[in-house]
């Protein structure tokens, strides 16, 4: 059985070729991606892995329900704990690791550091990795520090320090191997006076259960698997690319399915004859249907294999690729995970046999009497009529999702616009039978009457007259450039659209943002001496301890003109604790310390939109020394041309900095969008390519018509290639026009979110340039099949 498949790849090399392709570009794109998953999942704290226990605080939820920060202890809470853990027998050392802001900046900008929301420690937090001294020695008071390695500093030398409070010129007393700023012990508790781990050395191992009463008393834990402390912007980073790397990799599997199950039902009914014959000299169904998977499996092994070995080399581009978009740690290393490889090589044999599955189906139900018809009266089962019938139900389904996005406001409007989108080219693909011809008829109706000639004419015949083929070129063109336009279409008109909803909501206002990442505090403190301050953009964290639960709070500032012991609670959080105006609130603040404000405040704001509470300035800076800025708000009016921003900030009016603030998500949701885009159209012009070359084999009796008739080998060609052009014109034509509705829908419904006018803008050259190369690649492609065949003599 295994001679027979390989010698029916020799009768169909096409067909075969196109199942591997298919196959060796989805494993190649899903083993790429498995590797830098595996190599990106959660990891210890390199900081921590020389501490034989680490307790930390109890993971407390948000108010949204999910996993939030952890509880810290400070003062004497602090002191009280590592006092009971050090008298413990068995116990070496404790250390509280204290994690900090801070950043060495230059002239040119802030050196580049993993988080410098995490990087200042404590010297004694060296000794949990441990990290050694390289030269000179540690810091000794709160004017030295030591430098890690990837800041290239030398021993004496002065550099500037950035913390929360501002910049100071400090010296350097010490390098380490290991990354970080690390301080003298006593600055780093004035820095940070809280600490939610502590790294604990041990002699005695039985001292672990000492340990963890003593934390349970304290309310922590000892972490026995230490990937869950990773710092919350890596954990962040890993999360994005994880995101990313997911959906491509479904995606390419998904397609590449497709163009196997596609591809084999081509090749199946190509062969109805050689199973009729097979089936009369006594051939079983079960035989045929197994010769038809077999197959499939010795295509998917030889795709798989060479698709995983293509992916794990693929690994280091693709992780470059997501290091500079910056959803990826910058320190992060990837090595090759043989067995993630192997499963997907398995993956994608899988693939191949499910694809084949329904073309073996239709292989087994051949008939013995198939073997003595020609081809061209050999019956077929008209899909036709199924095909229409689904195409207009989607159709109908179009305009009843328009309605619902019209008539239902709580429905995202750019999510309904790419249901829509999708839907109305799916709903296209089916009725491209249909369609296609008559485009075909309009687009060619001018260069017929300017320069008619054969080709042209027989081209264009082609495409009429032979619908199924003509819609298998366009159905994956549709596809592929309404994406491609959609997303030229989307992305620039949320650039427009949320800025000036942001820009509305701050109307005479000017906002004070920092040339680095954040506002220290003198910062904003020289910012209320140049300007009338209304608000400060500044946050930290509060845990609001309830019965049976303890829910982390972000904590923001009231606004400027409010009384210093203000405290402003949202309805929501006021109506689950049955809190009103006057009543004293329990919160734990950051440092460790007991606060009970009086809610002088409660706003009617939704949960997503306000999910903590507000304090002044004063005391968010006076509980968390650490918290930093990120804009000041001022009256515009107030902002004098003549008078010069605070060092190391600037001014921006409402709808710039509206604009900058969107800009980066925005940027990388059009690489998500666009990397989407590239897969699309490689598997369009993929399918299309398969098509074109499959349905030669149908040609060779047209083909040698012609050549008879006198028609040159360029001539034959010029036919095929008019035929692919015309249909991915009208595919990509097609497309188009399923993404004018949902474009239009999409800023409509973006101005009632935004209370602007909102229209439509387009990338133009995205959404010009991607539609013709669809349908100029597919011209090559034809052009390159049909000179490789050329006529048969």
């Amino acid at each position: 059985m295994i001679t027979w498949a390989l010698a029916s790849f020799r009768r169909r090399i096409t067909a075969a070729l196109g199942v591997l392709l298919a196959v060796f570009v989805g494993v190649l794109i899903t083993t790429a991606s498995a590797q830098v998953m595996a190599a990106a999942g959660p990891q210890p704290p390199e900081r921590l892995q020389g501490a034989s226990l680490v307790v930390a605080g109890e993971r407390a939820t948000n108010v949204l329900g999910q996993a939030g920060d952890r509880s810290a202890w400070g003062g004497d809470r602090l002191a009280q704990l590592t006092q009971q853990i050090r008298s413990i027998p068995g116990i070496s050392d404790v250390v509280a690791d204290r994690s900090f802001l801070a950043q060495i900046v230059t002239p040119s900008g802030a050196l580049p550091s993993a988080d410098p929301q995490v990087a200042g420690h404590g010297w004694s937090s060296t000794s949990l990795a441990p990290y050694r001294l390289i030269s000179g020695d540690q810091p000794q008071q709160a004017s030295e520090i030591a430098l890690g390695p990837e800041f290239g500093a030398s021993v004496c030398e002065r550099v500037t320090l950035r913390t929360a409070q501002g910049d100071f010129e400090v010296t350097v007393a010490g390098t380490t191997d290991g990354p970080g700023v690390y301080f003298d012990d006593a600055t780093a508790a004035q820095l940070a006076p809280a600490a939610s781990l502590l790294g604990i050395q041990v002699t005695d191992q039985s001292a672990e259960a000492s340990v963890q009463a003593v934390a349970a008393q304290f309310g922590g834990e000892v972490v026995t698997d230490r990937r869950a402390l990773q710092d919350d912007s890596i954990a962040k980073s890993r999360y994005l690319s994880s995101q990313f790397l997911t959906g491509l990799a479904l995606a390419s599997l998904v397609v590449s399915l497709f163009v196997v199950a596609v591809t084999s039902k081509f090749a199946v009914d190509e062969r109805t004859q050689e199973f009729g014959l097979l089936r009369a000299t006594g051939a079983l169904p079960k035989q045929l249907r197994r010769v038809v998977l077999l197959e499939a499996a010795l295509l998917g092994t030889v795709g798989s294999v060479a698709g995983a070995a293509a992916g794990v080399l693929a690994t280091v581009p693709l992780a470059a690729m997501l290091r500079s978009w910056g959803i990826l740690p910058a320190g992060l290393g990837v090595t090759v995970d043989w067995p993630t490889a192997l499963a997907t090589a398995l993956g994608g044999i899988a693939i191949a046999v499910i694809g084949a599955a329904i073309s073996a189906v239709s292989a087994s139900r051949v008939s013995p009497l198939a073997a003595m018809r020609p081809e061209s009266t050999r019956p077929r089962k008209d899909r036709g009529r199924l095909r229409s019938l689904g195409g207009t139900a989607l159709a109908a389904l179009v305009v009843i999702e328009v309605i619902a996005g019209r008539t239902m406001p709580g429905l995202d409007s750019v999510l309904m616009a790419i249901v829509i989108a999708l839907t109305a080219a799916i709903a296209a693909a089916c009725l491209a039978p249909i369609l296609v011809p008559r485009l075909a008829r309009i687009l060619l109706w001018l260069p017929w009457r300017i320069r008619p000639s054969a080709p042209l004419m027989v081209g264009s015949a082609e495409v009429t007259t032979n619908p199924r083929r003509s819609a298998s070129i366009a159905a994956p063109a549709i596809i592929a450039a309404a994406l491609a336009i959609l997303a030229s279409g989307f992305i620039p008109t949320m650039r427009i659209a949320y800025p000036a909803e942001t820009a509305n909501q701050i109307q005479g206002q000017s906002v004070v943002v920092s040339d680095g990442d954040y506002l220290t505090a003198d910062q904003v403190s020289r910012a209320f001496e140049k300007y009338d301050v209304i608000e400060v953009g500044i946050s930290s964290r509060a845990r609001l301890v309830v019965p049976g639960s303890t829910v982390v709070l972000p904590v923001t500032a009231l606004p400027s003109v409010a009384e210093p012991t203000g405290f402003e609670v949202p309805r929501y959080l006021a109506d689950e604790n049955g809190w009103q105006t006057g009543d004293s609130v329990a919160l734990v603040m950051a440092d460790g310390a007991d606060l009970n404000p009086t809610i002088t405040s409660i706003v009617d704001e939704p949960r997503g939109e306000h999910p903590g509470v507000a304090l002044s300035e004063g005391i968010i800076r006076l509980h968390d020394p650490s918290a930093v800025a990120d804009e000041v708000f001022v009256r515009s009016s107030s902002v004098q041309a003549s008078v010069e921003p605070p060092a190391g900030t600037r001014v921006m009016d409402a709808i710039t900095w509206s604009s900058t603030r969107y800009d980066k998500d925005l940027t990388l949701l059009n690489r998500y969008v666009m990397t989407f885009v590239a897969v699309a159209v490689s598997y369009a012009v993929l399918a299309a390519s398969i098509t074109i070359a499959m349905s030669m084999r149908h040609r060779q009796t047209q083909v040698r018509t012609l050549a008879r008739s006198g028609a040159t080998k360029r001539q034959i060609s010029g036919v095929v290639v008019i035929e692919a052009v015309v249909a991915g014109a009208c595919g990509v034509l097609l497309g188009a026009l399923c993404t004018l509705v949902p474009l239009h829908e999409m800023a409509a419904g973006l101005s009632n979110t935004t209370g602007s006018p909102v229209g439509v803008h387009l990338d133009w050259a995205q959404a010009l340039l991607v539609p013709l190369g669809i349908a100029c690649m597919m011209g090559v492609t034809a052009s390159v099949v049909s000179f490789r065949r050329g006529p048969a003599t």
